[in-house]
């Protein structure tokens, strides 16, 4: 994931100062599908840390203290 956000972040700046109309569509396409990418990693990683249904993972302490 490291390398698209370098990517995207460079493809930023392109985009700023270009000019011509349709290679700066062409950036914004790209940068806005490397924006989808990162976010569906990252809800992917959120769901995996979460566990099944959302619950919290077994080695978290439950509200009481208790652990579970």
């Amino acid at each position: 994931m490291g390398g698209n956000n370098e990517r995207w972040r460079e493809l930023c700046a392109q985009a700023a100062v270009e000019q011509d109309p349709q290679k700066l569509m062409k950036l914004v396409r790209e940068i806005s599908r490397l924006l989808s990418l990162r976010d569906r990693e990252r809800e992917f990683q959120d769901q995996a840390e979460q566990g099944p249904a959302g619950e919290d993972p077994p080695d978290r302490v439950g509200p009481s203290g208790s652990g579970s």
